[in-house]
């Protein structure tokens, strides 16, 4: 157990390696409880969020999720969230759990500074209101290839299962108790989230656990992240990484509308996120030096034992003149260049049936 953000939560229960392949062959398990929930209500709450965040949310929904990055006027990132619809004028952010305060208080300032009609057309887009909901929620989510047989032993939870990915629905949870459960995941797996009061997120636990889930710790969810190549905040953006920089650009509407930071990015010249397989057993970390011909030109953003592949990887920042064919790359492990080559990424992507 380890100590994140106030909250007391646990790196492994059996192991990490034991815990990533119960997801990626069977399914795992994790209370994830500490992620933040956000909502943004009002009549001007769409146009609001359209003007916060950097996605497209032309697709979003009562159905729907849409993945987006917040950005800071200057590009950086705020964080990176999801939007879930919850009905004509009302939307659930879920946010990142060592971003929630800051978060918060970013999405409230901005959200003033909507209602006095200081962001553009917001004077007559109508009102916003926001409200941090997060001591109202615990999160579960059920992650694996067996995820949708687990949940179907469940004739409550079974409506969820009709569920398209990034798409999202509210359910009797049982004897009355509502749940949000949606579709979508940080593992590279199927699975799902279910969103509901902390008394029953315990039982709920329980209840998936004994049905044959694995209980899963941080250190096999940011393995399992990282296999998929997904972002972590902190590492892959922060407020000095765009969403550009990192591979994000279609979650970014760029001439397809204004937002907070759109100007910035118009004009910033972008870095590059790359994937770098090690050719030997060196092992990257983040903060790792990125070389080629011997000359820095990035850093490992993230870096470990990939136990589905059975070697080191890492994503690493490179330089904005950095040529991917302008000869080889190595990797500085503890004072000595290690070889490595650049590699496409999502480094594991499941098969789909």
């Amino acid at each position: 157990m380890i100590d994140f953000g106030g909250w007391s939560l646990p790196v492994q229960y059996t192991g990490i390696i034991e815990e990533h392949h119960a997801v990626r062959q069977k399914a795992g398990l994790f209370d994830v409880s500490h992620m933040g929930e956000i909502e943004v209500n009002g009549t001007g709450a769409r146009s609001f969020l359209d003007w916060l965040l950097s996605a497209d949310l032309s697709r979003l929904t009562l159905e729907r999720a849409v993945y987006s990055p917040m950005c800071y006027p200057d590009g950086g990132t705020v964080d990176d969230l999801l939007v879930y619809q919850q009905g004509a004028e009302r939307f659930l952010l879920v946010v990142n759990a060592g971003c929630k305060d800051k978060d918060a208080t970013w999405i409230q300032e901005q959200a003033a500074a909507w209602n006095e009609g200081a962001c553009g057309s917001s004077g007559s887009a109508g009102k916003v209101d926001v409200k941090d909901r997060s001591d109202e929620f615990a999160q579960i989510a059920l992650q694996g290839p067996d995820a949708a047989r687990i949940v179907a032993q469940f004739s409550h939870l079974a409506p969820a299962l009709s569920l398209k990915y990034y798409h999202h629905t509210t359910l009797d949870m049982c004897h009355g108790v509502p749940a949000i459960v949606s579709r979508t995941g940080y593992t590279g797996e199927d699975g799902f989230e279910f969103y509901c009061s902390p008394d029953a997120g315990v039982a709920l636990f329980d209840w998936l656990a004994a049905a044959g889930a694995t209980p899963c710790g941080l250190g096999a969810r940011d393995s399992l992240r990282f296999e998929a190549s997904m972002p972590l905040y902190g590492h892959e953006l922060s407020p000095t990484i765009t969403p550009v920089d990192a591979g994000l650009s279609r979650f970014v509407a760029l001439g397809r509308k204004s937002f907070i930071g759109s100007e910035a990015l118009t004009t910033r010249t972008p870095r590059h996120l790359v994937g770098v397989s090690m050719s030997g057993r060196a092992i990257p970390r983040a903060e790792y030096p990125v070389h080629q011909n011997g000359q820095p030109i990035g850093i490992v953003t993230s870096g470990m034992f990939a136990p589905t592949l059975g070697h080191g990887y890492a994503m690493a920042l490179t330089d904005t003149g950095f040529d991917p064919a302008g000869g080889p790359l190595s990797v500085l492990v503890r004072g000595r260049e290690e070889p490595a080559d650049l590699v496409k990424m999502p480094f594991y992507k499941r098969e789909k049936k």
